[in-house]
């Protein structure tokens, strides 16, 4: 997937929100992607994880690993088109783990 039919999917999923948003890092910006736009909708989220998937493809990969909540069905959407196990790590005191 081109990067322009990327935007175009966050755009049509409704993903890009504008304004004025405080980030966890505590950086400020006026755009955000909320990415539970896409992960709610099973069209968007395949066609970005089969993309996302293309790029490892010819790689030897044993594992797919995401963070906790949004990045599981990230992960699990990879992990079904590589053919592979997918797993997550969630954050326990600042740190995460699995």
């Amino acid at each position: 997937m081109k990067s322009n039919e990327v935007l175009d999917l966050l755009e049509w999923s409704g993903a890009i929100m504008k304004g004025h948003f405080k980030l966890t890092s505590g950086k400020h910006s006026n755009q955000y992607i909320e990415k539970f736009r896409l992960l709610e909708n099973p069209i968007a989220l395949d066609k970005i994880c089969s993309s996302m998937s293309k790029l490892f493809e010819k790689n030897d990969i044993d594992l797919v690993v995401s963070a906790a909540i949004g990045g599981i069905l990230v992960a699990g959407g990879v992990g079904r088109h590589l053919n592979i196990k997918h797993i997550f790590s969630e954050r326990v005191n600042k740190k995460n783990v699995f």
